[in-house]
């Protein structure tokens, strides 16, 4: 009854899941602006990294796709204010925040670059990843009180985030593209599952 009178106090429900449905939209937003520029620029899936979509005829599409994929970050971190799931759970908000930035601030130097510095630009979706894989782990505890799906779910994702580091160097440079869609996917699909698990909590 506290936890649940807190969450009234900090943040409507109404509210939340307004929010909440929000980062959904913002997510397939993302989702298809990146599918769409793939498409019309006929860009390479496998070889040529995610950044080359940011500039050319099509890379404000991109860049509003990456802005997007940051608001989803700020309204998800929005909505699960006043969750009482452990003290590391406001750490997790904090990271979800820096990470809005952070692909903001990508969306921002990969459309602004010249052209032949793109590739090393790129290096900022390290950043991101980082920040991204903090997040999961901080999230870890507070998923557990939510459920067991969506803790598991979160568990395997980190899993897989922290193996996808090494594979990077088995990879190579040959398959770029093909690795940072995968990543990519990855991303997306952990920022849903928590978002559709927070916006059922909501309900």
């Amino acid at each position: 009854m506290v936890a649940a009178a807190a969450w009234e106090t900090v943040m409507p429900a109404q509210m939340a899941r307004t929010m909440l449905g929000s980062a959904l939209v913002a997510i397939t937003l993302t989702l298809l602006c990146h599918l769409l520029v793939l498409t019309l620029s006929q860009g390479e899936p496998i070889a040529g990294p995610v950044a080359l979509l940011s500039q050319g005829r099509w890379g404000d599409l991109h860049s509003l796709g990456l802005c997007s994929f940051a608001l989803a970050h700020l309204l998800l971190a929005l909505a699960m204010t006043g969750r009482d799931h452990g003290h590391l759970w406001p750490w997790a908000q904090g990271t979800l925040i820096l990470c809005a930035l952070a692909i903001a601030g990508t969306a921002w130097q990969l459309a602004s670059a010249p052209p032949q510095e793109i590739t090393s630009q790129a290096n900022l979706l390290w950043l991101v990843a980082s920040l991204a894989g903090t997040a999961t782990g901080l999230m870890a505890p507070g998923l557990a009180r939510l459920g067991r799906v969506i803790a598991q779910i979160n568990f395997v994702v980190l899993v897989l985030w922290v193996l996808l580091i090494p594979a990077w160097w088995w990879m190579g440079p040959a398959l770029t593209g093909a690795y940072e869609r995968m990543v990519g996917g990855l991303y997306l699909g952990w920022l849903s599952a928590v978002t559709v698990a927070e916006f059922r909590r909501s309900t």
